[in-house]
């Protein structure tokens, strides 16, 4: 563009003091010559353009639309923050092109806290792409370009008739589809969970059952005890058994709630413990309010009695403070106990209750003290606690890392337990190269394993799987995570 336009520019020297007359160019460009003439002091600038205009419809072959009610289009607002620099844009680019979206995103989030703006000349691809229909990630996408446009990619938006989210000012609840609502509601209760709570309440009639349960779902998010009267009264009162299912299954999981307060005190009535004799246990009959409180009736173990497995279920279903009242002891030494000599032993799983309360710490107490970790426990662990776990016994076939292993971009794992993941996933049978997983290795395995990388490399030099090559993407997609923190 540059070289054309010092061609005319070259072409048009000495014609300081000339002037265009409407006999001089074709009909069609005489509204357009009056324009120019009206809107230009200087007669050399008038000429240039006019001239312009001349040869854009000379090279088109085509005469301009007249359009009578066209309107002139406003001016973007000048931007206040810096642009990011052009290799870091084409970096943003190349991860666009390449389907990278974690590191994509990671990339938005270091402009973010870098307080630059994304260039323009690249936001009609990215805006493209947050806005392309079944984007899986759109509402991420969408809620960080939200600070990253600047005025001149809320000009664009606006002329193509989108809506960009806003950071104060999301998506508006009755225009969105349902899976952007299913985003928007859990990404609020990260933030604000009453606020969540109260868009749930005042849209919960409009939507059918399916939704209504799978919108439930996102109160897992930060749940307390604070949720627990709206999801009692869908419990007690929605028509689908879906929802109400959905709806008990998040009141077991609140240890303060009325539901796990109904185990608790029925337990205390049939168990008791000893330290010397160990378990008593006093048969249990099967109740309409056992039932009502999602306890079955019948064992399938053949050798186990309905009353054992009604009374295991509630062991289940109780926090570890229901073990520490009932050993009288803090929470190592209850978690310890119950491990070493739980009730109903031949059937009775310590995990469940684990899992169902999110228990981090009675998780990380039991992972201490056993020879091989249990790989459900590993999402509840922080970085910290995972590192000082002892894998060596630990089995890895058939183990694969799925994305709830994977926390915040900055939180980096430590040396020995990036050491054992890359072990499970280097040392499948089935080997197979994940690309997102790579990526999201790339942000949590730390800058010091790059030569046990490069070690891995030379290892499988000359595996025909492919291995050698998912390494060095993770050493690459590594480097790319450094340029994008500069």
């Amino acid at each position: 563009m540059k070289m054309t336009n010092d061609l005319i520019h070259l072409g048009l020297l000495g014609t300081t003091g000339k002037e265009l007359l409407p006999s001089d160019i074709p009909p069609f460009l005489h509204v357009t010559l009056e324009k120019i003439k009206a809107s230009q002091n200087d007669t050399e600038d008038g000429f240039y353009k006019i001239a312009a205009a001349l040869f854009t419809c000379c090279r088109s072959g085509a005469e301009p639309v007249s359009r009578p009610e066209a309107q002139a289009l406003p001016e973007a607002l000048p931007e206040e923050k810096a642009y990011l620099s052009v290799a870091k844009t084409r970096l943003l680019s190349d991860l666009l092109q390449n389907n990278n979206i974690s590191l994509l995103l990671y990339g938005y989030d270091c402009t973010i806290r870098q307080n630059q703006l994304l260039p323009p000349g690249c936001l009609p691809d990215m805006l493209s792409h947050a806005f392309e229909k079944g984007n899986p990630n759109a509402y991420e996408e969408k809620k960080r370009l939200s600070q990253l446009i600047g005025n001149r990619g809320n000009w664009y938006l606006q002329r193509q008739g989108l809506q960009c989210l806003e950071e104060e000012k999301e998506l508006p609840w009755d225009t969105s589809t349902h899976a952007q609502r299913r985003a928007l509601l859990r990404d609020i209760r990260l933030r604000d969970p009453q606020k969540a709570l109260e868009m749930l309440c005042g849209e919960w009639k409009n939507e059918s059952a399916q939704h209504r349960a799978e919108l439930l779902e996102c109160l897992e998010v930060r749940l307390s005890v604070a949720d627990e009267v709206f999801i009692t009264e869908a419990y007690k009162a929605d028509r689908s058994e879906t929802v109400r299912n959905t709806a008990l299954s998040l009141l077991q999981r609140l240890p303060e709630s009325q539901v796990v307060r109904f185990y608790w005190d029925t337990l205390k009535e049939h168990l008791r413990y000893r330290r010397f004799f160990g378990w008593s246990v006093t048969a249990i009959e099967y109740s309409e309010e056992l039932k009502k409180y999602g306890i079955a009736e019948i064992s399938h173990n053949k050798g186990e009695s309905d009353s054992d497995y009604i009374l295991r279920q509630l062991c289940e279903s109780v926090p570890l403070a229901f073990w520490c009242e009932l050993f009288d002891c803090d929470r190592a030494k209850a978690a310890e106990r119950l491990r070493e000599n739980p009730p109903f032993a031949k059937y009775f799983t310590v995990s469940r209750p684990v899992l169902r309360f999110n228990d981090r710490e009675w998780a990380f107490i039991l992972s201490q003290k056993t020879s091989q970790i249990n790989y459900a426990y590993i999402p509840l662990l922080t970085p910290a606690q995972r590192e000082q776990l002892n894998f060596n016994n630990t089995p890895v076939e058939g183990i694969h890392p799925d994305r709830s292993w994977f926390g915040g971009a900055g939180e980096p794992w430590g040396v020995n337990f990036s050491t054992h993941v890359l072990k499970m996933i280097l040392g499948a049978r089935f080997f197979y190269q994940d690309k997102e997983t790579s990526e999201l290795l790339a942000f949590h395995i730390p800058p010091e394993m790059k030569r046990h990388l490069l070690a891995l490399e030379q290892k499988y030099a000359d595996d025909a799987h492919g291995r050698a090559e998912y390494c060095r993407r993770i050493r690459q997609y590594m480097e790319i995570k450094n340029e994008l923190e500069k």
